[in-house]
């Protein structure tokens, strides 16, 4: 692992982040729940007030959580500035918790008031998680990493912004430009904020953990600057009300960055880490970047091997030997003295399969002694057998 240029000294308690993750397994059975009370009936409409509470119980229970207790983590360690009033954090946790029960209950019964209790609840937690986290941000002085988490933070609080409005309308007061809200709330929480953040992250803990080479600075900043530009610009079209078309226009720039451009220098950085062995992260890192640039599968029952499916399909990724995936480290080379006696046993006693086969012992004596008898051949003269002389002189 390199930690260079990490104030790993900084980091906050263990609790902080563990708060925030023990939510994630409460919000799978939530929606693994859910999902078996209604069926395939949830997935019918992407616009049912069931549907909004099913993507809710993933976006804020598992999302949110784990995104708030990593910014939490990471913030002091990458950037070198402590979050201040860091116990406010389980406060944080805890309304995240009352919010999103409140507003997933309100949207699977059509309550009015517990979607509005909801978002009372989840206001009070991104405000006492956001000014802490701005005044890190801003104290702390960085490079592109630094730049990302800061514009991701900033959709957070965009998004959210118009996440209230939009749940404070069903209390009666809908706004007019309700689906121009709803796009932009979807477009900044996809590009912005999940996208935004993740690549920012990528562009530290790629190299750290996998011994890669550094993510190309002028890239990472192009891939900052386009999430925020079409942050901005997805807002500013949402606020004037403008057509679907012309919102979905703005947030292109930041889907190309985070969703091709981030993934195709990942695939690039990551067969030649230094790290061979592979990991379960590893695989979860290959699957991502196979999912962005669409090469996974909708139903992800063969997806298992999809960190093997890029570098094969995508020409530039493969390896210098050939069919083989990027990502594999080529077999070790085996000596003819161990090829003779046979495959090498791991743990448990098992050979392995893939090497050759066992040889007899005929075989090996045969391999071990020819090319002595050989030479011995060579040696003696015509019309004598080898080893005559010798018996003769004896």
């Amino acid at each position: 692992m390199n930690t260079a240029g990490l104030s790993t000294d900084q980091a906050p308690p263990l609790e902080v982040p563990a708060t925030f993750y023990a939510i994630i397994p409460l919000a799978m059975v939530t929606a693994g729940a859910l999902l078996l009370a209604e069926g395939g009936m949830l997935l019918a409409s992407s616009w049912l007030p069931r549907t909004i509470a099913l993507v809710h119980v993933m976006t804020l229970g598992v999302l949110a959580a784990a995104m708030l207790g990593s910014l939490y983590q990471m913030v002091p360690v990458v950037a070198g500035s402590p979050v201040p009033a860091i116990r406010l954090s389980h406060g944080v946790a805890g309304c995240l918790v009352v919010g999103a029960g409140a507003l997933i209950f309100g949207l699977w019964s059509a309550n009015a008031r517990a979607i509005q209790l909801g978002a009372i609840a989840l206001s009070i937690a991104l405000i006492v998680f956001l000014v802490p986290m701005a005044v890190a941000l801003t104290r702390a002085s960085g490079g592109e990493t630094l730049l990302g988490m800061r514009i991701a933070v900033t959709c957070l609080a965009v998004l959210a912004a118009l996440g209230v409005r939009l749940a404070w309308g069903h209390a009666g007061d809908m706004p007019s430009s309700r689906q121009a809200l709803l796009v932009a709330h979807v477009d900044l929480a996809l590009v912005g904020w999940v996208g935004g953040l993740i690549s920012a992250v990528s562009w530290q803990v790629v190299p750290m953990f996998y011994l890669t080479e550094a993510f190309p600075r002028r890239r990472a900043y192009a891939i900052a600057i386009a999430v925020g530009v079409s942050a901005l610009a997805v807002t500013v079209a949402a606020l004037a009300a403008a057509s679907v078309t012309w919102i979905v226009v703005a947030a292109l720039p930041g889907a190309i960055a985070v969703l091709l451009v981030e993934p195709f220098t990942l695939a690039r950085m990551i067969p030649r880490r230094k790290r061979r062995r592979s990991d379960p992260t590893l695989q979860f890192w290959w699957s991502a970047i196979a999912r962005a640039v669409g090469l996974g599968r909708r139903d992800g029952a063969r997806h298992a091997h999809a960190h093997r499916a890029v570098p094969r399909v995508v020409p530039p990724l493969r390896g210098r030997s050939g069919g083989r995936a990027a990502d594999e480290a080529p077999a070790p080379r085996r000596s003819r003295a161990n090829a003779a006696v046979g495959p090498r046993r791991h743990h448990g006693g098992r050979p392995d399969r893939d090497r050759e086969p066992r040889r007899s012992a005929r075989a090996r004596d045969r391999r071990l002694h020819g090319d002595h008898r050989g030479a011995a051949r060579q040696r003696a003269p015509r019309g004598e057998a080898p080893g005559a002389r010798g018996m003769t002189a004896g």
